[in-house]
Order: C-alpha cells, then sequence, then structure tokens
C-alpha cells in the first residue's frame, strides 16, 4: 500500500507540473500579467506549488512507513503472546501434568515406594501438579479478559 501511494504521489506531482507549464503558457490575465503570476500570491502559492504538495505527501509517506513498522512490531509481539506461548504453555502443562500423574498413580499403587524421603518427593509432585492447575487456570484467564 506504501508503494501505491508513493507511485500515486509521484503521477500527482507530475500532472501538478504539467497544468502549471500549460498555465505558464497560456494567455496574459486581463490585467496585462502572465496568468501563473496572478494565481501565486503569497497566500496563493503554497497551495499550487509543486514542490510544497511534493514535500507534504512524502512528509506523509514518511509517516505512514513508521506506522506500518510499528504496526508490525506489534503483531509480533501479538503473536507471541497469543499464539506461541500459549503452546508452549499448554506443551509444559501436558507434560507436566502426565509425570506427575504418574507419579501419584505410582506412589498410591505401589507400597515399596512409601519410604522415609518418598514423601518429599509426593509431597513436591501434588505442590508441582496442583501449580500447574493454577497456571492453567491464569492464562486462560489472562488469554480471555482483557
Amino acid at each position: 500500500m506504501f508503494e501505491i501511494i508513493v507511485e500515486k504521489q509521484k503521477e500527482l506531482v507530475n500532472l501538478l507540473q504539467k497544468i502549471f507549464e500549460k498555465a505558464g503558457k497560456m494567455s496574459e490575465h486581463k490585467d496585462g500579467k502572465p496568468f501563473i503570476n496572478a494565481i501565486s500570491s503569497s497566500t496563493i502559492s503554497r497551495f499550487v506549488h509543486t514542490q510544497y504538495w511534493e514535500v507534504q505527501l512524502i512528509q506523509e509517506a514518511v509517516v505512514l512507513f513508521k506506522y506500518q513498522t510499528r504496526l508490525r512490531e506489534v503483531q509480533d509481539i501479538y503473536f507471541i503472546l497469543y499464539t506461541v506461548r500459549p503452546v508452549i504453555i499448554a506443551i509444559v502443562l501436558v507434560v507436566g501434568m502426565k509425570v506427575n500423574g504418574l507419579l501419584l498413580t505410582i506412589f498410591v499403587r505401589h507400597k515399596e515406594t512409601r519410604t522415609l524421603t518418598n514423601p518429599l518427593l509426593i509431597n513436591l509432585t501434588v505442590v508441582d501438579f496442583l501449580s500447574l492447575s493454577v497456571i492453567l487456570v491464569l492464562d486462560h484467564l489472562r488469554l480471555v479478559t482483557p
């Protein structure tokens, strides 16, 4: 879109230059002055001057380019926040829940795993399982609520 605007701006500048060339070649104004001098007073000249409009259009094109660059940066940030991050969190949650669930079922089913040091591992497994559950809920709320 930026290239289209710049191309249209160049076409407009060329058209205005052709108009002013033809206006300069026209017959003189009724008071004897050339037509181009009649319309180029200090207040009007900047509105019909091609370089003035060329500078204005170039400045607008530069501002538009800056906004497009910033928009791409923001789109990349939103892509990471709302697409990549949830996928990574989902993978961590699925793997973590499966591993913690497997450990808990091993501790529950097999009595030989109930030694003096294994309650620490059971405690870590339960806390990790609960923290993953809370992270799941919090991340879902972060994505759903503004």
